[in-house]
């Protein structure tokens, strides 16, 4: 969870990241979402290294709520938040805007590669 934390905190929550894919596979207990561009917070600033697009996988997910209801043809994250909530489990929230949020309790955070398109 520290590593996820510490990474969400450096990129700005991933504040106007764009969701490309979003795969919840209840059999194998994760979530992934492979994100167009994680510096998406920086664009426009100096600082701003160009499009680098990644993934967030999230192991052993164990309760999961979705809502989102949107007619956007995109999914905009607002702000992504990770908490623990025991000493092997921990908690995110994840909003969307114009509007909707994902929360789901999970054990284990990845960062696998995604081919760019």
């Amino acid at each position: 969870m520290k590593e996820l934390k510490l990474f969400l905190e450096r990129m700005g929550g991933l504040h106007d990241a764009v969701v490309r894919r979003l795969i919840w596979a209840p059999e194998a207990k994760t979530l992934r979402l492979e994100i167009e561009d994680l510096c998406s917070n920086f664009e426009g600033l100096p600082e701003y290294p160009g499009a680098v697009p990644g993934a967030i996988e999230l192991q052993g997910v164990e309760r999961i709520d979705f809502d989102i209801d949107t007619d956007e043809k995109r999914l905009h994250i607002d702000e992504f938040l990770v908490e623990a909530e025991s000493a092997d489990k921990y908690l995110a929230s994840i909003s969307f805007w114009p509007g909707g949020r994902i929360i789901l309790s999970y054990r284990v955070a990845d960062f696998p590669e995604v081919k760019r398109v």
